[in-house]
């Protein structure tokens, strides 16, 4: 097992460090994974905006030009996918992890629920402030369209 001869003592802390090595390895690489597997499950999305560059790239005479705006609008989709599979991934990894630190010691898993929770709700608060396109809020708070029109 050993190259060269060791105590028993230095042997249980070598297996011990390499153990503890090899934890940390799995862990990051199970995130890492659910990271791909969302990505996986969003990239039809990209191959979408890829095929319609390819026919945009059949257009004669300004072709090449569409092509290249769409290899552009194809590389924003990809990293605006990139970053929301992140986001979901990664969170879908942490909830998982907090829930199995909360059977294992329950101290440290109920404060890992509590900072999913937190980063969860600011997700949601976040995306209600972003304003909807199409829709503006005036200051007597009712909600009009760009033609004006009441929507409350």
């Amino acid at each position: 097992v050993f190259e060269e001869r060791k105590t028993k003592a230095e042997a249980i802390r070598s297996l011990e460090f390499s153990n503890y090595a090899g934890l940390w390895v799995l862990r990051i690489l199970g995130v890492l994974l659910s990271w791909a597997a969302v990505f996986c499950c969003m990239y039809p999305i990209i191959a979408a905006f890829d095929i319609i560059g390819d026919y945009l790239g059949e257009v004669p005479c300004v072709g090449c030009i569409l092509k290249m705006i769409a290899d552009i609008v194809e590389t924003l989709v990809r990293i605006v996918v990139c970053c929301m599979s992140c986001s979901f991934g990664c969170s879908c990894a942490f909830f998982v992890i907090a829930v199995v630190w909360v059977v294992m010691r329950p101290t440290v898993g109920i404060i890992l629920l509590i900072i999913v929770v937190v980063l969860t709700v600011g997700a949601v608060v976040l995306m209600k402030l972003v304003p909807k396109k199409g829709v503006q809020v005036k200051d007597d708070d009712q909600v009009k369209d760009d033609d004006g029109a009441d929507q409350s």
